[in-house]
């Protein structure tokens, strides 16, 4: 049975196109390690019986997701629905004050009351909220730039605007990996810093600097159940799953510059469902990754989409 161990990197981040995900992670992954070893040990890595890694999306340093299930009011007043609504939209917590949250449950919804309860008295000290529930993207820009016609048909000299997002100055990136491939996957990520991930790296958009990488555990406390709260941008497999509450989407994910060396121009894939990081599920049992590599979303055939899970055990 493969051993897996939980790297917490700390990232410091410059400027980003946009936010990557853990699907966009894991394909940067790939390519680097193809340039490394060749295709032929990437496809020996990827034919694995188990993932030999799996990414969270990123997240602000120490946070985590807030679990996306149900709330339960109790009293439905105007303030009360208000402060929900605005729970409802924040992304992160603070990992220490959900593991103080989850002592003595063992399942999400009361979880997730518990927390909205330190929300609202949160929300009546002065920058506690911040503190508790951090954002990642501190700010948006835009950027004026110029077309320039390649193999378009674009005019050329038009003028059109690019997004520039500044995140937290430390950012937060969970990695499950074999222990084999430990040392690998340090180089690796370092490697993704220094070239850049995701949108618009071509035009220097998406670097960052590695400060420390620590042992992390995936679960809440020593009592952690089925239940996990999803770190990623994915799916767990049917046979997987016996219960949850997830918050679904439908992305329309690109392939990466990389594909020119196929000969291939179009770098658009099929359309792929996926959970949005948050979402909670209850596992039929405790595996250290759920999901699967998707097939025939790419129209490279032997090119198969990710749509792995880190899981954070409640």
């Amino acid at each position: 049975m493969v051993q897996y161990i939980y790297l917490d990197f700390t990232l410091k981040p410059d400027v980003f196109s946009s936010v990557p995900l853990s699907d966009t992670i894991f394909g940067e992954f790939c390519w680097l390690y193809r340039f490394i070893h060749g295709e032929r040990k990437l496809k020996e890595l990827l034919n694995s019986e188990e993932p030999p890694v799996a990414f969270s999306n990123f997240m602000p340093q120490g946070a985590v997701p807030v679990p996306k299930a149900p709330l339960t009011l109790t009293i439905f007043d105007i303030e009360s629905y208000s402060l929900a609504k605005k729970f409802k939209k924040i992304p992160f917590v603070r990992e220490e004050l959900l593991k103080k949250a989850a002592k003595g449950v063992s399942d999400p919804i009361t979880l997730n009351n518990r927390l909205f309860e330190h929300f609202k008295k949160s929300v009546k000290l002065e920058n506690k909220t911040e503190e508790d529930f951090p954002k990642l993207v501190k700010n948006k820009t835009s950027r004026q730039r110029v077309k320039v016609a390649r193999i378009s048909s674009l005019e050329e000299g038009g003028l059109f605007n690019q997004n520039e997002l500044f995140l937290n100055e430390k950012v937060r990136l969970i990695v499950a990996v074999h222990s084999s491939l430990k040392e690998e996957i340090k180089e690796i990520v370092r490697l993704m810093g220094e070239i850049g991930i995701g949108q618009k790296k071509s035009l220097g958009y998406g670097s960052f600097k590695v400060v420390s990488v620590e042992y992390w555990k995936n679960e809440l406390s020593e009592n952690a159940e089925n239940w996990f709260i999803s770190l990623s941008t994915g799916l767990p497999r049917k046979e997987e799953i016996e219960d949850g509450f997830a918050d679904f989407g439908v992305k329309y994910p690109k392939h990466g510059p990389e594909i020119s060396a196929y000969g291939y121009t179009v770098v658009f894939k099929k359309p792929v469902i996926f959970s949005r990081a948050g979402s909670v599920f209850k596992g039929k049992v405790k595996k250290p990754v759920y999901g699967s590599l998707l097939e025939g979303k790419s129209v490279i055939p032997e090119h198969k989409h990710p749509s792995f899970i880190v899981p954070l055990f409640i």
